[in-house]
């Protein structure tokens, strides 16, 4: 399960920067972004294991 979960991050991960790079997105802006993203997946994902 919790393969799945990494890789369906990665994809997000994935086309979050191929879109900020056709929009060209300022890449601190983008990698901020994914960091952030980063840290609220890795969250939830903790917490679903707590639960479990």
């Amino acid at each position: 399960m919790i393969r799945n979960i990494l890789a369906i991050v990665a994809l997000l991960l994935a086309i979050i920067s191929l879109i900020g790079f056709l929009i060209k997105i300022p890449m601190i802006e983008t990698i901020r972004a994914l960091a952030n993203l980063a840290v609220i997946l890795f969250f939830i994902v903790s917490r679903q294991q707590h639960k479990a």
